[in-house]
């Protein structure tokens, strides 16, 4: 069952704004990879991402399996985790 947005998304924006920027620099992330990390956490699926960031759903599947590669992870959810982890 997927948790609400509410329960993923910590109470002070600012700490979670940190944990994805130093996610970025430790990791190197582009900033597009940034962005759609940010929305991957807000759980937006891909078609939303791709409609929110004016890319194809290929582009954001490209973008997501970076992003997993860079992390050492293989899923969603194990992202998800591991920024909750940070906070």
């Amino acid at each position: 069952m997927k948790n609400s947005v509410q329960e993923v998304v910590p109470k002070s924006k600012a700490t979670f704004e940190q944990v994805i920027n130093s996610m970025a620099a430790r990791y190197d992330m582009t900033q597009r990879e940034v962005e759609i990390l940010n929305l991957l956490v807000r759980q937006y699926s891909n078609p939303e991402i791709a409609e929110k960031t004016n890319i194809t759903r290929n582009t954001v599947k490209f973008h997501l399996k970076n992003i997993y590669g860079k992390l050492g992870l293989v899923s969603r959810q194990d992202v998800i985790r591991k920024v909750l982890d940070l906070l």
